[in-house]
């Protein structure tokens, strides 16, 4: 059986080369070193020796693959669902790579798309070339009521309003961050957010369609709604009561959490 999702993320982090050289347009050969799979030629081969579920890379849980053709079907890419709607991938968006990893980083299907180099989105598969993937779904979690605090209004506008997490919740949020790498592990996670911690929220809602706009460190209304967005596709946050009203409160936070600890 393959490593699962997040154990092939470990791996990728500990191995920011490829036998000493690049990463670059091997992008096959990372996610069969990632997952400890066999070789199954190049991602072209695997591609058309996988099965295809889905054509919805929203609909691809953590562990699955998510493949692409060039125009003449000659030539493949190959991306690791990591959940939440993020792939582990080589020749990520350059805003995207890990520093020192030689185009390795976690993207996502659209912004990689956006780069418009030619290939096109084929789907997703459970398999690569006949061999199981580690898929795996997060189990609904029970309702309960939110018990993080929260921080004073920071900004605000006519029908929203900021205000950061604080105490043992900014430190459960910034754990998070940290394990989605965006924030660094040098990040000073004493339960009071900083600015670093906004711009790596607005990034974390980027990358998953819930926000478009300035990556500066300054929430206002498109990040609040955005927030609440995330905390309810990825964290249960409308099944726990949760109202999308532009103003992030507690429960919008652990909701955001849970979204970004899901594998």
């Amino acid at each position: 059986m393959s490593r699962n999702a997040q154990q092939a993320l470990a791996w990728a982090e500990a191995h920011p080369t490829r036998d000493g050289g690049t990463w670059s347009q091997w992008c096959q050969s990372l996610i069969v070193r990632a997952l400890d799979l066999g070789a199954a030629g190049d991602a072209h081969q695997a591609c058309t020796a996988s099965k295809i579920v889905s054509t919805d890379p929203a609909a691809a849980p953590a562990g699955a693959l998510h493949w692409w053709l060039n125009g003449a079907g000659t030539s493949g890419h190959v991306a690791l669902e990591v959940g939440g709607g993020e792939v582990l991938m080589t020749d990520a968006p350059t805003g995207d790579q890990w520093p020192g990893h030689n185009t390795v980083g976690v993207t996502t299907v659209a912004r990689y798309n956006a780069k418009g180099n030619g290939y096109r989105y084929v789907g997703w598969s459970r398999d690569m070339a006949g061999q199981a993937l580690t898929i795996t779904t997060a189990a609904p979690a029970a309702p309960k009521p939110a018990t993080g605090s929260i921080g004073p209004v920071i900004r605000s506008g006519s029908d929203w309003a900021y205000r950061r997490p604080a105490g043992e919740l900014a430190k459960r949020v910034a754990r998070a961050l940290i394990a989605r790498k965006r924030l660094p592990a040098a990040y000073p996670n004493d339960g009071d957010p900083r600015e670093a911690f906004d711009t790596a929220v607005q990034k974390t809602l980027s990358h998953s369609g819930s926000f478009i706009g300035r990556l500066d460190g300054k929430i206002e209304r498109g990040g609040c709604y955005g927030i609440q967005d995330y905390a309810a596709r990825f964290g249960d946050y409308t099944k726990r009561g949760g109202i999308q009203d532009g103003k992030p409160e507690a429960l919008s936070w652990e909701c955001f959490a849970l979204g970004l600890e899901r594998p």
